[in-house]
């Protein structure tokens, strides 16, 4: 990802800021081209291809292609029943495909489950933990039941959630943002190579949604 420079045009020296604007702008297009090319030698992570859902003689979603590459953000957009969510589900393998086919890390959803949804981590539906105990120990519980994480791997992705305060309070004192937070480090603790998330931001105000965001960004980077 790139960063945008925020240029200030001054009143007393109009020509040299123009120039420099000029200037500015031609290097900016120049990172992106290069942004664009190293991302586009990224490996490959996800690849739906011509995927449809038919459900009672109607496509809820028909033939879509897409691919994704490691580090990419993408999002899903469309009015409610777009069939945004039925995608989500069909990647995840929750419910069948009509047509088409899912591939993660090269492996095929419907012929391969095991081992592609080894490289999958997502909230499908508001994250569930148990409000009496704390964040820390919701992730332990959770670690119980997978292989090969540690407790440096939790507090790994406590840290990059900015959960670092609160992870030993019980969580049902965790504001919405904050559980969402909490479900996102559970959905990461085996190091998958895509996190799918569903409505990540519903019900966060404005300041949560940009958190939100910002954190994604985060962990697109660091994560990769």
């Amino acid at each position: 990802m790139t960063s945008s420079n925020l240029i200030t045009n001054t009143n007393h020296s109009s020509h040299i800021n123009h120039a420099t604007i000029s200037q500015t702008g031609s290097s900016s297009e120049t990172k992106q081209r290069l942004s664009d090319k190293r991302q586009a030698e990224q490996p490959v992570v996800l690849m739906v291809n011509g995927v449809t859902k038919t459900i009672g003689g109607k496509n809820i979603v028909d033939r879509l292609s897409f691919e994704i590459r490691r580090g990419e953000i993408v999002g899903l957009l469309g009015p409610n029943g777009a069939g945004k969510t039925t995608t989500i589900r069909m990647i995840v393998g929750l419910i069948g495909i009509s047509g088409g086919s899912v591939h993660v890390q090269g492996h095929n959803v419907q012929e391969q489950y095991v081992e592609a949804i080894r490289h999958v981590g997502g909230i499908i539906e508001n994250p569930e933990f148990y409000p009496y105990m704390s964040g820390y120990d919701n992730l332990r519980q959770y670690q119980r039941m997978s292989e090969g994480v540690t407790i440096t791997r939790i507090m790994e992705v406590v840290k990059l959630v900015g959960l670092q305060d609160a992870i030993h309070r019980k969580v049902r004192g965790y504001s919405l943002g904050m559980r969402q937070r909490l479900g996102i480090a559970q959905a990461l603790l085996h190091n998958p190579s895509i996190l799918i998330l569903d409505e990540p931001t519903n019900g966060l105000d404005p300041a949560g949604i940009r958190e939100m965001r910002d954190y994604l960004k985060q962990i697109a980077r660091d994560e990769a």
